[in-house]
């Protein structure tokens, strides 16, 4: 999976919740359908505002995750910025 190829854009219209996401194309579906199931094979469950989301943890910084969990439903995949463990313990982004 190349990840540099799956085009993430702000979500600019949650700026509350940033983060960013890709939408599904012809062009991408190779790298987004493996991204899709690694984060189904790989990720963790955790809840957000009430719900609960699978999230995969890739190690660059971000963690990813789908508003599904049926490949044929998908047509988003998101993914937000991880704090570091410096920046949980001292405030600083």
């Amino acid at each position: 999976m190349n990840l540099e190829k799956l085009q993430f854009r702000f979500a600019k219209t949650m700026p509350e919740i940033p983060h960013e996401y890709v939408v599904r194309t012809q062009d991408n579906e190779s790298d987004y359908v493996e991204l899709f199931e690694t984060i189904v094979m790989l990720g963790v469950i955790e809840t957000f505002k009430g719900r609960c989301y699978r999230y995969w943890y890739a190690g660059d910084g971000y963690k990813y995750w789908a508003m599904t969990t049926d490949i044929a439903q998908s047509q988003v995949i998101n993914r937000a910025r991880v704090a570091s463990s410096r920046e949980l313990s001292t405030g600083e982004s």
